[in-house]
């Protein structure tokens, strides 16, 4: 995987927007009552929900807002999933994915379905943006 940073935070910018443009996604969201934080690696970006916040918010990079979980995985990881090749609760079992709290796992995985809908735009979206190559999908 070679894209850098910033365009992986334009394809999470992208995907959350369609999160965040989705009424039916961002109630579900909502009633977890809860801050996720996405932490990949390779290369590092930090995404942080806060379910909490009228309206729903997300923020890219480091912020003050303390999550209740924090989830964490390899962009390489990430784009297996995103591209429907990888299943969470497979990767999670593998310890490719790891919840802080691990006791917050549970909470985590029942979020999982509310996301499978964004998961055809990701490939859209790196297509769109010139990164199927840089990703090796081309």
């Amino acid at each position: 995987m070679t894209a850098s940073a910033d365009q992986m935070y334009e394809v999470a910018r992208q995907m959350f927007g369609s999160f965040l443009d989705n009424p039916k996604m961002v109630e579900t969201a909502r009633k977890t009552n809860s801050v996720l934080r996405y932490t990949f690696t390779g290369p590092t970006v930090k995404i942080t929900v806060n379910n909490r916040s009228d309206p729903v918010e997300v923020l890219y990079g480091d912020c003050d807002v303390t999550p209740d979980v924090t989830i964490s995985m390899d962009w390489k990881v990430a784009h297996e999933f995103l591209m429907g090749r990888a299943n969470a609760a497979d990767l999670f079992l593998k310890k490719k994915i790891s919840v802080h709290p691990m006791s917050q796992a549970p909470r985590y995985m029942r979020l999982v379905p509310m996301f499978m809908g964004l998961l055809k735009r990701y490939p859209e979206i790196i297509e769109e943006m010139g990164l199927a190559s840089e990703l090796g999908e081309a």
